[in-house]
């Protein structure tokens, strides 16, 4: 696993590049522990540039092709690690057991993630659900931009803007567990 500093004037990194082999979780609680079904491990002196045990949003480039919003994470006793879904294995073109090249820098997005041009739109016509969207915390601000995100079209985009507006104004964010228990009252 080597790694490389990147410096900025001040002696801070702004950049951490290191070369891992792509590995596969293979139990449900190594699946949760990790964030998804693959990951990165990153070396300890890579991953004390930006966290001290805590997770950090980090913007990930992978192959120098590839780029992610993710977090780095902990797995406990001093080791750290990236994880990924299979989707971004099938997307980035990586294989399971092959060195991957990253480079990490921290992702000072207000969201980490991108705001969709539709969400926007939405957040300028209803004044409303863009000032409950500020009292929610940064980590659900990020679950429904994925939700966003993994919309296939524009239209299921526009959609879901306006159905996220509408729970914003509402308070009705339910787990699916929450919304039938409710149903079965």
């Amino acid at each position: 696993m080597a790694t490389k500093k990147k410096q900025s004037p001040s002696g801070i990194a702004e950049a951490q590049e290191f070369t891992a082999r792509l590995q596969r979780a293979e139990t449900k609680a190594e699946v949760f522990a990790t964030g998804g079904l693959y990951y990165l491990t990153v070396p300890a002196e890579v991953a004390r540039e930006f966290t001290s045990g805590r997770p950090v949003r980090i913007v990930c480039l992978l192959n120098g092709t590839f780029e992610r919003h993710g977090a780095l994470r902990s797995k406990g006793e001093g080791s750290f690690f990236i994880g990924f879904g299979k989707e971004v294995v099938k997307e980035a073109e990586l294989s399971l057991g092959v060195e991957v090249h990253a480079r990490i820098w921290r992702d000072n997005d207000d969201y980490g993630l991108e705001l969709p041009a539709e969400l926007h739109e939405v957040f300028e016509l209803d004044p409303e659900a863009k000032s409950a969207w500020s009292t929610f915390t940064p980590g659900r601000q990020r679950s429904w931009l994925i939700y966003m995100r993994d919309a296939k079209s524009e239209q299921t985009r526009i959609k879901r803007a306006f159905e996220i507006a509408e729970k914003l104004k509402t308070n009705t964010f339910y787990t699916a567990k929450a919304k039938k228990a409710k149903e079965e009252d």
